[in-house]
């Protein structure tokens, strides 16, 4: 069965002056149908520049897409005219970003801007009980009465709620959830989290699922992609990578996350150095420079994939002991 979504080569530039810069280095992505993929990777490593890329947010006098190709279904997005490309992401695609409220209007009521977004209401009473249903379920009190408040109005948490909400309401095919919790206390991102899986299964959603962290990743991901220095170097069944990761940073990754500890009190080990500048990428492996297996050959060439079963990685020890 073909994916949903399927990106393939993806590489994105920014602009710096009068030259440019990669910021994504030829990635491939596959999610089905009702399932979801986590992005990971630390702040620099290319995974919201990839989901911006693939909804055609990136632009001049920013940057640009210079190859691959991003196919939803039958569509190649990348070969959409603008207005083809608009009616997708009005209705194919919804799209959770970082920061709330930068995303809200301030000068429109919550309703109106959810309605802006909502398909397959016959009417404005029909329309409005869906919305207060939906926001319901996310937990935003006394919805009803809320429909007419301004995003100011609401708490950053609440103001999060409303962007779900909104990138939900077309009911889309793909949602590309960019650090969807951010704004959450740590006593509702569960919930958050569980009723986005929840509805991912009864929408059939293919989700991208956009995070620097593993621990929120398996909660809610099948497969996971992990971003470094703008190519993936390691992706796969998230039970596997998370148990058996044979990146260096993978598992740099995994030491360095207290939700993934393997005892309470576990020393954690931070990774040491810094993610590489746009501008100063280190012409082999990425992480050569803070990798604690690297080796000559690692910073001559960019290491081709190697597969393992399910998992593809981007490393010359890869084949040892995961």
């Amino acid at each position: 069965m073909a994916p949903l979504l399927e990106v393939t080569g993806l590489e994105t530039h920014y602009f710096q002056g009068r030259s440019t810069v990669a910021a994504v280095r030829g990635i491939d992505l596959r999610i089905d149908a009702g399932a979801s993929m986590a992005l990971v990777g630390e702040s620099g490593s290319g995974k919201s520049t990839a989901a911006l890329s693939i909804m055609r947010l990136i632009n001049p006098p920013i940057g640009k897409v210079t190859a691959g190709s991003a196919r939803l279904g039958e569509r190649d997005l990348f070969r959409l005219d603008t207005k083809q490309m608009r009616s997708v992401l009005l209705h194919d695609i919804g799209y959770i970003p970082q920061d709330p409220t930068t995303a809200l209007d301030p000068l429109f009521t919550v309703r109106t801007q959810i309605a802006e977004a909502a398909t397959g209401a016959a009417n404005r009473r029909e329309q409005d009980a869906a919305i207060v249903a939906l926001l319901d379920r996310l937990g935003v009190n006394d919805a009803r009465a809320r429909l007419k408040s301004y995003p100011h109005e609401f708490s950053g948490g609440m103001r999060q709620r409303v962007a779900i909400a909104t990138a939900l309401a077309k009911d889309p095919r793909l949602l590309i959830a960019d650090e969807p919790t951010t704004a959450l206390d740590v006593t509702t991102q569960l919930g958050i989290l569980r009723l986005l899986d929840e509805l991912r299964r009864e929408r059939e959603l293919a989700v991208l699922f956009v995070t620097h962290d593993l621990a929120v990743a398996r909660l809610v991901c099948q497969h996971v992609a992990v971003m470094y220095g703008g190519l993936v170097v390691e992706t796969g069944p998230i039970a596997t990578v998370l148990s058996q990761a044979r990146h260096p940073y993978t598992r740099a990754l995994l030491d360095a996350d207290p939700g993934l500890a393997e005892a309470p009190r576990t020393k954690l080990r931070a990774i040491p150095g810094q993610p590489p500048a746009l501008t100063d990428m280190p012409p082999g492996c990425p992480f050569a420079p803070r990798c604690p297996l690297a080796e000559e050959a690692c910073t001559r060439a960019v290491p081709d994939v190697t597969e393992f079963g399910a998992v593809q990685v981007r490393c010359i020890k890869a084949g040892e002991a995961a």
